[in-house]
């Protein structure tokens, strides 16, 4: 905390210059509290999948470049997949040979093979009931196997599939059958190997949806490295929420100003190099801007 003095005025403490916090040091300011009702994931300075436990801020890295973001703040979200990480037990074999492997892929995943039988449709799937209407954010993780293809199933709902497929590297949408596929990416991780692909579907009626990644190709005994997946409801792409066997859920990350009040300008800067600008605020004990998900790398407080 940089830039700070204080009037004892009365009896509330307050700042008469700027409040400089800092997050992108990888560490939490005197003056700010935090609290949060779960463990949490995030990307380590070595790009691995980690998991904060409860209460712990997160100061995450990017995981295609491992540069620091600063401190990762996000609302509560839920991954409705049984089973975030992929494997011939947990997940249904549609068409296809689904083999286990010990990849220890993102230090996290260990990974389970995904063989066509000779159709295109061959993939390794598992279900989700949704609602009509309502977006999907999907984040999924996966390896190029033999095949150098792969293809993202959406399916189960009346009216054919919704898929995200082709080269991999440059997956396309194919096919909006049950719903369209918005905001889609396809990312090469650091370790050179693993792709995240993140996207958003809306499927055109309710209920059970089957999510599914298979090699995108019919010759037989040619694979795709199926690692894990996150399927919430959405726009937002978030934090990955491993589960198992259940639905599970991420809660809020809940920082808090401590021994500031008064009005205030805030100045929030993202990692990303965005700024925001927060005018007029009446901070309090536990006050906190409404920064939405964002890593955060400092705050300017301005006193009024």
């Amino acid at each position: 905390m940089l830039g700070i003095g204080y009037s004892f005025a009365s009896s509330t403490l307050k700042s008469v210059r700027d409040v400089f916090l800092q997050f992108a040091g990888g560490a939490m300011p005197a003056g700010v509290s935090f609290t949060r009702a779960s463990q949490a994931s995030f990307w380590d300075a070595a790009g691995n999948l980690s998991i904060a436990p409860l209460d712990t801020p997160r100061f995450d890295h990017d995981p295609v470049t491992l540069g620091a973001r600063g401190l990762l703040i996000e609302a509560s979200a839920s991954n409705l997949l049984l089973n975030s990480t992929a494997s011939a037990a947990n997940w249904t074999a549609d068409s296809s040979v689904a083999t286990d492997l010990t990849l220890n892929a993102l230090g996290y995943f260990p990974g389970v093979d995904v063989a066509s039988t000779g159709v295109m449709w061959s993939r390794l799937k598992a279900s989700a009931d949704v609602t009509g209407g309502v977006p999907y954010a999907l984040t999924l993780f996966y390896r190029a196997g033999t095949s150098g293809k792969a293809r993202v199933v959406f399916s189960g709902l009346p009216g054919g599939e919704s898929q995200y497929s082709g080269t991999v590297g440059a997956l396309t949408v194919s096919r909006s059958d049950i719903g369209p596929i918005t905001a889609a990416s396809e990312t090469l991780l650091a370790d050179g190997l693993t792709y995240m692909v993140r996207l958003v579907f809306t499927p055109s009626s309710s209920g059970a949806l089957s999510v599914g990644l298979g090699p995108h190709t019919a010759v037989a005994d040619e694979t795709v490295v199926f690692l894990g997946a996150q399927l919430s409801q959405g726009t937002d792409l978030t934090s990955f929420i491993p589960t198992a066997g259940a639905v599970a859920s991420r809660a809020a990350d809940t920082p808090g100003l401590t021994g500031l009040s008064g009005a205030h300008d805030i100045l929030a800067s993202y990692s990303d190099g965005t700024t925001e600008k927060f005018t007029g605020q009446i901070l309090g004990e536990g006050f906190w801007p409404a920064l939405g998900n964002r890593h955060l790398s400092s705050l300017t407080l301005s006193p009024l």
